[in-house]
């Protein structure tokens, strides 16, 4: 395929932002692109300059689809239902304009029925997974944390794996992250091998000067403040308070534009405590301004058996209990915090630019990527999942397979892996 030629669309939904720094990279390298986000865009992501039938569509999807965006459930519904009247449209347009396909969050323009019809017409399909859309529900705390009726859940457990399934039968590409891949059965190219894009990088702003007399700002702008482990962060805090002047801001419902802005007035962030990811969406947009950021996940204690080291982003990626130790460091060591927001600058600005994100993108479209990008779903070991203390991962999967029900985990072609959930609850 002529790269300098292709023409790519990208959709049908924006998560963090990624997509239309996406879209900002092609832009930036020449490569002809579209956006389209039927999925609502509460935190006014700019989609970039696209077509007008782009451009009317995406005013649809932010109109209606951010009402939704607050409820799973409703979300789903909008997403496989009412969104596919409007996407239905985009397809038949956008299948004689474009030659590769690039869906984000199980996106489909008609329940995957339009995978077979990109095939027959030789278009390239890659597939983004960021997270909620892949991770089983019951590792994932932002859905379910122990109901004691997981009827709904375990269908929709269902639903996941079977799309999944769905997907890798016709995808070219699939890019996922492993500890939130459990449902994967073929080969996918690593996430911190391709990077998160981010479009642009503000004015650098470094760490202040260590001083008695001054307070250290830290920020935490959780999108949800349960499963971000917001109340165990301010609890450390405040125990931080009686020792040190600290200048705690919390806030979220806002837009990228006002995150940007608090980002850039702080001496570090927090981002969330039990993650499964060393550096997210808003970790990224902190790392290309200069700041540290705290991320506690379980995954810190194995992410090296799944990347090199010089793939790692280095994030303060640590143990849950070991977070309040780095926050304190980072209060009270200047060089130890401004050494940190220098190593996660250098890494992204080195790796993770929207412009090197789109390039990479160009050799996973002409096939010329590095073969050690792809992983083994097989060599899947992690069990904690992400928003979930360890209790709370117990709990979860206790009433998954109540009775017996071990099969609702959909890990049947895993069966280490499904042994090694069952060990943990018996």
């Amino acid at each position: 395929m002529n790269q300098n030629k292709v023409k790519v669309f990208i959709g049908l939904r924006e998560i963090a932002g990624y997509f239309s720094s996406l879209k900002a990279g092609f832009d930036e390298i020449g490569i002809e692109s579209a956006f389209l986000n039927l999925g609502g865009n509460r935190f006014n992501y700019y989609a970039g300059k696209n077509p007008k039938w782009v451009s009317f569509l995406n005013f649809i999807g932010n109109n209606i689809g951010s009402k939704f965006s607050g409820n799973f459930i409703i979300r789903f519904i909008w997403l496989i239902s009412l969104q596919n009247i409007f996407s239905v449209i985009a397809f038949f347009i956008a299948i004689f304009k474009y030659d590769v396909f690039i869906f984000g969050s199980n996106s489909t323009f008609f329940y995957f029925l339009d995978l077979p019809l990109l095939k027959l017409f030789k278009k390239k399909i890659i597939y983004v997974f960021l997270g909620s859309d892949s991770r089983p529900i019951y590792l994932n705390g932002y859905v379910y944390k122990g109901s004691k009726k997981p009827g709904l859940y375990r269908r929709l457990t269902k639903v996941q794996k079977r799309v999944i399934r769905i997907i890798e039968k016709y995808a070219d590409v699939m890019i996922n992250h492993p500890p939130q891949a459990h449902f994967h059965e073929k080969s996918f190219v690593s996430f911190l091998d391709i990077g998160f894009p981010f479009k642009e990088i503000e004015k650098i702003r470094p760490a202040k000067e260590n001083s008695t007399n001054k307070s250290i700002k830290i920020i935490h702008v959780p999108s949800k403040a349960g499963p971000k482990g917001s109340d165990k962060f301010r609890d450390i805090i405040n125990r931080l308070k009686e020792k040190y002047p600290i200048d705690y801001v919390e806030i979220s419902g806002i837009s990228n534009e006002e995150v940007h802005k608090i980002i850039t007035e702080a001496d570090f962030a927090l981002d969330e405590y039990y993650s499964d990811t060393p550096l997210s969406g808003f970790a990224t947009e902190c790392a290309f301004q200069y700041k540290p950021v705290v991320v506690g996940s379980y995954y810190a204690a194995s992410i090296h058996e799944d990347y090199p080291k010089n793939i790692l982003p280095p994030s303060m990626f640590v143990a849950p209990e070991n977070i309040e130790d780095t926050i304190e460091k980072l209060i009270v060591d200047t060089g130890f915090r401004n050494q940190s927001a220098k190593e996660i600058y250098d890494f992204v600005v080195q790796n993770w630019t929207a412009t090197l994100v789109a390039r990479k993108y160009l050799k996973l479209i002409d096939n010329t990527f590095p073969k050690e990008w792809l992983y083994d779903p097989g060599k899947i070991t992690y069990l904690f999942g992400c928003g979930l203390s360890g209790e709370e991962v117990e709990t979860n999967i206790r009433f998954f397979v109540k009775k017996g029900n071990v099969r609702s985990l959909c890990l049947e072609d895993k069966p280490q892996l499904e042994k090694r959930f069952l060990e943990m609850v018996n």
